[in-house]
């Protein structure tokens, strides 16, 4: 998880919480609500809820933006994702 959101200059990705970062690199897999929600081990609730946060946090206005965002500026990286999902 932590590997996935690097620091930038940009204090906004560095205001998302472990979880919420936890959800955004889900969210760049392309998982929806209930497979984020099993994957965690949350309700489907509590990922709209962070997944809601995140925007926020971020000044986006959807989770597809979200993911643009974390991409366009380098914070989510893939591949670490996809690893941390392996290693779950």
């Amino acid at each position: 998880m932590h590997a996935v959101l690097r620091p930038t200059d940009s204090g906004c990705a560095r205001d998302l919480s472990p979880r919420e970062e936890e959800v955004l690199q889900h969210l760049a897999l392309g998982l929806a609500t209930r497979e984020i929600a099993a994957r965690l081990a949350i309700s489907p609730v509590t990922v709209r809820n962070h997944a809601q946060r995140i925007l926020s946090k971020l000044g986006v206005h959807s989770r597809v933006e979200a993911v643009v965002w974390g991409f366009a500026r380098g914070v989510i990286d893939l591949a670490a994702a996809r690893q941390h999902i392996r290693d779950r």
